[in-house]
């Protein structure tokens, strides 16, 4: 793991995600990049300084950008580790997934809003459009969350196809950060298997991935999946949770998937990789 990209808006949040980065590259040595998004006028990039001069306000956001940005990477919170701090202009989402498609981003770190806000505080965030649009895995934070050190993943899924791709990023995460990593199956009523079926699908999946000795497996019963990852995670002591993420961008934005649950729900980071 060699670049984390944490998108600031210089909230108590967003610092939040400047912490747990800052975890993340002490254990990895990888380079931190935080980047803030300044709404302006269309092609301001493009825009000569006459033109600029038209919009006072925008200049005044930009310069104030520039202050606040400069000042978070220069954080004695990032004392040892390597930073890297850019402005983008327009809407937060294409600015994100534009600076994606030139920089070689590992994991994006985002901070999020806790249990104890609104549902709606959560939908439609820009937390929830950068889970759903982003094809780099994106690690979520509570406000108010500590993490010292990184010793247990939970990787949950119902390992079918499209799980393989998204266990080897969660694979190379947790190998980069020398942490255990478990895998759970949340078998529910709606969607109920035999113990035998569940054990051939996990030891499946396992053997594709050659990864027999090297991960444990658990199995839990629950009604809703979102829940029982969230009990399993507390009952092991998961330091964070990791899932892979179905729900596509044009989705309704007022419907939540079972990843968007566990992060409103979590009181841990809770890591999503977007395969739609």
């Amino acid at each position: 793991m060699k670049t984390l990209l944490v998108p600031t808006d210089f909230s108590a949040n967003s610092y939040n995600a400047c912490k747990l980065a800052r975890t993340l590259a002490g254990s990895t040595g990888a380079e931190i990049h935080l980047l803030h998004v300044v709404y302006t006028p269309a092609d301001w990039e493009l825009m000569t300084d006459e033109m600029k001069s038209h919009y006072p306000e925008s200049q005044k956001k930009v310069s104030d950008a520039e202050a606040k940005l400069k000042e978070l990477s220069q954080d004695v919170l990032f004392t040892g580790v390597d930073i890297k701090s850019s402005l983008a202009y327009g809407a937060p989402i294409d600015s994100i997934n534009r600076y994606l498609s030139k920089q070689e981003v590992d994991l994006v770190v985002v901070g999020s809003h806790g249990s104890a806000s609104k549902a709606d505080l959560f939908i439609g965030s820009n937390t929830q459009k950068v889970m759903r649009n982003t094809h780099v895995p994106v690690i979520a934070v509570k406000g108010n969350y500590e993490l010292p050190e990184v010793n247990k993943i939970l990787f949950a899924s119902n390992f079918g196809a499209d799980a393989h791709a998204p266990f080897q990023r969660i694979r190379k995460i947790a190998q980069a950060l020398s942490a255990e990593l478990e895998l759970l199956y949340v078998n529910t009523p709606h969607e109920f298997k035999n113990s035998e079926d569940i054990e051939a699908i996990l030891d499946a999946f396992i053997d594709a991935n050659k990864a027999k000795g090297e991960v444990k497996v658990s199995v839990r019963n629950n009604k809703d999946v979102a829940q029982g990852i969230l009990t399993h995670c507390q009952n092991i002591k998961a330091d964070m949770a990791a899932l892979v993420t179905h729900r596509k961008a044009s989705s309704a934005h007022y419907l939540m998937g079972v990843t968007e649950h566990l992060v409103f729900k979590a009181p841990f980071p809770v890591i999503s990789i977007n395969v739609s």
